[in-house]
């Protein structure tokens, strides 16, 4: 049981691990909660996304900015206190109510609240507390690694105050990537200024969801930047979007030495296995399925396929991959011939959530240093070509996604028949369908582009080419991402 005093900025461990990096009352990329009285809010995310840091500097703000009384705030983190029972929970939060009974806000942060039993026990306790009138005007901040379970727990908690409120915690877009080391990471912004110049980064996001979003990237202005986004597009490939792998790449201002320690590799892909362990699954079969979707970042392929690579039975690959689709470390898109022809297709575009997890898996068996691997790995152009690609695809997915009400499998899909292949498909809510193919390559053809009489328009992502040819736009991959903006329910 932990109550935040006022000095913990000062004392506070995570905090601490940022506080060289980025001021702590500074959110950077992130958005704020509104945390309002009466309401109960879920964050869902990865393990090591930053869960943990951001609901401190959430704490920070009320108390720094909003002049919350830090008697009000009360944090628990369910996992490292190891609170395994309902009946451990709900005494913890009775004594912070019963320890605070005026009639001010209150705030209750319960940490990794999936690690305390099944969903119906802790979100029945707080369903007892709301019906009892005792959250009356109390904000409650949950967070968790296993999204499915606190979906499940949302439901439970219908109509008390947690409708709308259910939020994806994901690693950092390009966007965000872009946003945070230009505007809020003091380090990087002194490590950047020495290499090239560029004014904080005010361009306006875009959906694809607009009628006119061919119209509106051509007039865009981020073109300007185009050379300045690709250095940095360059570097968010080695980084990925864990906030760790970013502070330590800009930690040491030489780049002949390693940037990114190989401990980090390792405890990202720790923590992956421990979470998949937690579902009483081997952690053996789900490293051996990751592996070989890292050895596949792109293209349509199968569970079969997957399988095969692992050594295992198809069933076997399809639950794990499901599991890790909904731990939010592997995105899985359906063919879009399913839609138009109403039928079954065996094919599947399964691709890891961020560049970093990929240089995690690759690495191992390089027997080189991690950092310096998955630098020179990124030298050859087709495994490059593959990151850019997936991290297309993480994007577009986070431009749209909203808990429960709009998952990807409403409007991301790819296309893939015997006559050729379209690297995503995106449905707009109007219904109109947008093809984005990813050419990464000097002097990209149009002709790569495979049309389809059911598509309206096309977006080639390039490597540094902008044009338009008909309905089809050239745009640099750097620029495309440094645009596309994230749902207003991803944080």
């Amino acid at each position: 049981m932990v109550e935040i005093p006022d000095s913990f900025m000062d004392k506070d461990a995570d905090l601490l691990d940022i506080k060289g990096f980025i001021d702590p009352l500074d959110l950077g990329a992130r958005k704020e909660l509104g945390l309002k009285p009466s309401n109960i809010y879920m964050i869902r995310g990865p393990r090591r996304a930053g869960k943990t840091t951001y609901m401190k500097q959430l704490i920070a703000r009320l108390i720094r900015q909003k002049k919350a009384d830090a008697r009000d705030i009360f944090y628990v983190n369910i996992e490292r206190l190891k609170i395994k029972s309902s009946r451990e929970l709900h005494k913890t939060i009775r004594f912070f109510l019963e320890s605070r009974e005026s009639n001010s806000q209150k705030y209750i942060f319960l940490d990794e609240v999936t690690s305390c039993g099944k969903p119906e026990d802790w979100a029945g306790i707080l369903q007892g507390f709301h019906d009892t009138g005792e959250l009356k005007n109390i904000a409650v901040v949950l967070t968790g690694s296993d999204p499915g379970l606190l979906e499940k727990g949302a439901n439970k908690l219908a109509g008390r105050g947690i409708s709308g409120n259910d939020y994806l915690f994901r690693p950092l877009t390009f966007r965000d990537f872009v946003i945070t080391v230009l505007s809020h990471h003091v380090i990087a912004r002194n490590f950047l200024k020495e290499r090239f110049a560029m004014p904080v980064f005010q361009l306006e996001g875009i959906s694809l969801n607009e009628p006119a979003i061919i119209k509106h990237l051509l007039k865009s202005g981020a073109g300007v930047y185009e050379k300045e986004l690709r250095r940095l597009f360059d570097i968010y490939l080695v980084t990925g979007g864990f906030p760790q792998a970013v502070n330590e790449y800009f930690s040491d201002a030489n780049p002949k030495q390693q940037l990114i320690s190989d401990g980090l590799y390792e405890d990202i892909l720790r923590a992956i296995l421990e979470k998949v362990e937690a579902f009483g699954k081997e952690a053996g079969k789900a490293d051996d399925i990751i592996q070989a979707i890292a050895t596949r970042i792109a293209g349509g392929t199968s569970y079969s396929s997957i399988a095969r690579d692992a050594g295992l039975h198809s069933q076997t690959a399809e639950d794990y991959i499901s599991l890790l689709n909904e731990l939010l470390i592997v995105d899985v898109l359906s063919n879009y011939i399913e839609k138009l022809e109403n039928k079954a297709s065996y094919l599947r575009k399964i691709y890891l959530s961020d560049p970093f997890l990929v240089h995690c898996l690759t690495t191992r068996l390089s027997g080189r240093a991690p950092f310096i691997h998955a630098v020179e790995m990124l030298e050859k152009e087709e495994y490059k070509a593959a990151l850019v690609e997936m991290s297309v695809g993480t994007a577009i997915r986070a431009s749209e996604e909203k808990p429960v009400v709009k998952p990807p499998s409403s409007y991301l899909f790819f296309y893939k028949d015997e006559t050729g292949e379209i690297d995503f498909v995106f449905r707009q809510d109007s219904g109109s369908l947008i093809g984005i193919e990813v050419t990464y390559q000097e002097e990209p053809s149009t002709s790569d582009v495979k049309k389809r009489d059911f598509v309206r328009q096309y977006i080639q992502i390039t490597k540094s080419e902008t044009a338009q040819f008909g309905n089809i736009l050239q745009v640099p991959a750097p620029v495309f991402l440094a645009l596309l903006k994230k749902s207003e329910r991803c944080i």
